[in-house]
């Protein structure tokens, strides 16, 4: 199975495959609202409805490609986070619609939910996913470089999509980077949760406020324009691959 997350968690287009609505008391079974709002006014209305986020328990492994850069493994019986519309496309086998291999966990996760508005951080973990792509990750990395040198002792997990790991991983704030899907535990370790969802999406602040703005202020921080330029470097490896291939086709490297 292929997922494909150039914009976001979507299935392939070439598959064409659908996804009936998901029923009310289904919603309601996985602890998510089933008449949340499409847009909300401000961060107050947006914090009163659960996001879209479930705990899904492997009823089957299950291996499957995202976006063609890595194949992700679901171990049999284990828990996993992930969004609603990931669940719908992952749950069951597109050849044969009866093969299960997920199902609601019966914990869920707004039970688990501990969002960071800006708690003191020394000695704690913090937990931060997002499905955005690159300028949504950079949009974050900002109020992290704030935090671990603020808190040196806290320590930043970061669960993104393969295709973005590479970037994430060269952050010296980010101790550790995560699939999505990812495992539950790692939810439950965590002192505190940053999930962006809904931030830009459904929130009416994002028609007049810079979406960098936004995410500090989420996170509770509110910090200045000038702390909000993200620092992004390359590999030193991969810097002196690209250098090497300019040689070779003779064009002078920087």
């Amino acid at each position: 199975m292929t997922l494909n997350t150039e914009f976001g968690w979507q299935p392939e287009r070439t598959e064409d495959r659908k996804f009936k609505a998901v029923s009310k008391s289904k919603m309601r079974a996985m602890g998510l609202e089933p008449n949340i709002k499409p847009w909300v006014a401000d961060f107050d209305e947006l914090r009163k409805s659960p996001p879209n986020i479930i705990v899904a328990e492997s009823t089957d492994t299950l291996k499957f490609v995202q976006n063609y850069f890595k194949t992700q493994t679901l171990k049999k019986r284990e828990k996993y986070v992930m969004g609603l519309g990931v669940y719908q496309q992952l749950h069951a086998d597109p050849r044969i619609a009866s093969k299960k291999f997920l199902k609601p966990a019966k914990i869920k996760f707004k039970n688990i939910y501990r969002p960071y508005k800006g708690q003191d951080m020394d000695n704690k973990t913090l937990l931060v996913f997002r499905t955005g792509g690159i300028g949504d990750l950079l949009f974050i990395q900002p109020n992290l470089l704030y935090l671990k040198e603020k808190y040196p002792t806290c320590k930043i997990k970061f669960a993104c999509g393969p295709q973005y790991q590479s970037m994430v991983e060269t952050w010296d704030c980010v101790d550790e980077v995560l699939d999505l899907p990812f495992e539950f535990k790692q939810l439950v370790q965590a002192d505190y949760h940053a999930l962006f969802e809904g931030v830009i999406e459904r929130c009416k602040l994002s028609e007049n406020v810079n979406a960098y703005n936004l995410f500090t202020e989420w996170l509770g921080l509110n910090l200045p324009d000038e702390l909000l330029v993200p620092k992004q470097d390359a590999k030193s490896e991969l810097v002196d691959f690209c250098s090497e291939k300019l040689k070779e086709w003779d064009v002078e490297p920087h």
